[in-house]
């Protein structure tokens, strides 16, 4: 086990959650938008301490959660419960990869909000042993849309590797209300398998895709997400291809990266599809 296994396995998790609420005007949704092109600006998240929950009323905004820290082991079973039944995410599952040359998290969050929320950031902070943060790293969600209830990837790659004396980690995010209307979709895509095996450097599959909607795809996504016999996530893979016409397929090839895997096997794996389909 080389020294970046070694520190994460003595790290601490928890969940830190913010929203930056809604404008009054919002442009149109583009893929290609991350930042604040896109009209509305995404701070950079900030740890805070432990506070008391206040659960905002229902209004056409965007709800603000703000829940109180809890401290947990990282180990194999662990799973990120919500500190509070009015905080919009909860991080279901999470795998580390210590890898020497670029360490990185990959996990899934689940919306429990009640608004749909667009390309929510992700953030980890690292810790010393008095608690004082030494270093962050974040990274985006992999779909730019969720609705209340949907599960969503996300992945954090550590560009600056793992602080040296981080002694626990946490969690924060941020996250703007979705544009309403029907361009980003997760429904009216059909998969099929057509060939797996695992070669010397990545788990392939073969695949053939079909977009049943009424309208062209500018960009289809894949996030494959492999699990073990204990239902933990210990393998992912994100990839897409480009247009694909209302009614017309595509074949496709999922290049997991074994480096990528927490564990040397899998039990089961499956494959969350969002595509792009904008207006005529």
């Amino acid at each position: 086990m080389n020294r970046f296994a070694l520190l994460l396995a003595g790290l601490g998790l928890a969940v830190l959650a913010c929203s930056l609420g809604g404008s009054e005007s919002l442009e149109q949704e583009s893929p290609d938008v991350e930042s604040s092109d896109s009209g509305v600006a995404i701070s950079k998240a900030t740890p805070t301490p432990p506070q008391e929950v206040i659960a905002s009323p229902t209004t056409e905004a965007a709800p603000t959660a703000v829940p109180e820290p809890t401290q947990v082991s990282i180990q194999p079973a662990i799973s990120v419960a919500p500190q509070n039944e009015d905080i919009p995410i909860q991080i279901l599952d999470y795998s580390f990869q210590p890898s020497e040359g670029l360490p990185k998290v990959y996990g899934l969050f689940q919306h429990i909000g009640e608004y749909e929320i667009s390309s929510p950031e992700i953030t980890l902070f690292f810790h010393d042993e008095n608690g004082d943060v030494i270093g962050a790293a974040s990274g985006f969600a992999d779909f730019q849309k969720t609705a209340p209830g949907e599960i969503t990837p996300f992945h954090i790659s550590f560009f600056e590797g793992v602080p040296e004396g981080a002694a626990s980690a946490s969690f924060a995010a941020n996250w703007n209300p979705a544009y309403q209307n029907d361009e980003i979709r997760r429904e009216g895509f059909e998969i099929e398998i057509l060939q797996e095996e695992q070669g010397s450097f990545a788990y392939e599959i073969d695949v053939k895709v079909t977009n049943n909607n009424e309208r062209n795809t500018r960009g289809l996504f894949f996030a494959t997400l492999f699990y073990n016999a204990d239902e933990r996530l210990v393998g992912y893979d994100f990839s897409g291809v480009d247009d694909l016409e209302a009614g017309s397929s595509a074949f496709h090839k999922i290049s997991a990266p074994l480096e990528w895997f927490a564990e040397p096997e899998f039990d089961r794996y499956e494959i969350m599809m969002e595509g792009y389909l904008p207006s005529p």
